[in-house]
């Protein structure tokens, strides 16, 4: 029902946040069930393209871990526009662009059929996955959504660079006027920071290209794999960062202005590597405990 349009637009967000000081006064609850559904009520952040969107999609805690599982139970939710209340709350050091504003969402009353299990989801058994055709509605959404997550990172970096090396060409240094781009210290700047971009981004690549070739051709993602997946979108995050923040240093007190498309792009990747599966420490403990014969720390393996 909800894709019989020809173009609508979802935004997501993920788990209930109850803030204390947000002004919003919605009582914290578990969802309560009702006939043929759930009434749900609470406040959620980081809801990206939120004032774009036709319907949203809701992570919503329903409970905690049970029956043996060490997953909570997490559902997701869908609401069409009107059915919560958006908060002009994204005033932010990063990741501007993305509108991710809060949302309120107050004793809103959902059909079962709008309702998905985030089990369901990492088993790859969603009622999607019984009536679509495609391998990638039974594919665990762990083997994917973390690489959206990741996927903008070298980008960013990239088009810092590209601006970095447009400025350095034509400026000059503000004690000897000379041009900057005959400074030794300014090539070794673009050598580094393009190798941390080109690393970052071979290392995305083959990761991603490797995983959907494996989903396409049925085969199961291993532990080793998923692992080493999870490694990779990490470092290849926090690569990108480390090139944008080495443009960033070296555009000096110019960097600074906010108008400064460097600055704008070590903001992003630095807001970016903040997202949860965008880290580097989770992912990369994780790898080591798989590699050494241990299970996994990293939730999103």
């Amino acid at each position: 029902m909800i894709y019989l349009k020809s173009a609508v637009i979802v935004a997501a967000t993920f788990f209930a946040l109850f803030q204390s000081g947000s002004g919003y006064k919605v009582e914290k609850r578990y969802p309560v069930p009702g006939n043929g559904g759930y009434r749900i009520s609470g406040k959620w952040s980081f809801s990206s393209g939120i004032d774009n969107a036709d319907w949203l999609l809701l992570g919503v805690f329903f409970g905690p871990p049970s029956g043996g599982s060490p997953i909570p139970d997490i559902r997701y939710v869908m609401l069409p526009k009107g059915d919560y209340k958006v908060i002009d709350d994204w005033h932010v050091f990063g990741l501007r662009g993305t509108g991710s504003k809060g949302v309120v969402v107050d004793d809103v009353f959902v059909p079962n059929h709008r309702i998905c299990g985030l089990g369901e989801m990492i088993q790859g058994t969603t009622p999607g996955s019984k009536i679509h055709e495609s391998i990638l509605y039974k594919t665990s959404v762990w083997g994917i959504i973390p690489f959206t997550i990741s996927s903008p990172a070298s980008g960013i970096a990239r088009g810092a660079l590209d601006a970095f090396i447009d400025d350095m060409k034509v400026r000059e240094g503000s004690y000897d006027h000379s041009p900057l781009s005959k400074k030794p210290g300014m090539h070794l700047v673009v050598a580094e920071a393009s190798a941390m971009i080109d690393a970052a981004d071979l290392m995305y690549r083959r990761s991603f290209g490797e995983t959907i070739d494996k989903i396409m051709a049925g085969e199961a993602l291993s532990l080793e794999h998923r692992a080493r997946s999870r490694r990779d979108q990490g470092y290849a995050v926090m690569q990108a960062k480390l090139a944008a923040e080495k443009l960033f240093t070296a555009a000096a007190g110019r960097g600074l202005y906010e108008g400064n498309h460097v600055q704008r792009a070590y903001a992003d990747i630095h807001a970016l590597q903040g997202h949860i599966v965008a880290g580097w420490d989770m992912p990369a403990y994780s790898y080591g405990q798989v590699m050494l014969g241990g299970q996994p720390s990293d939730p999103f393996t």
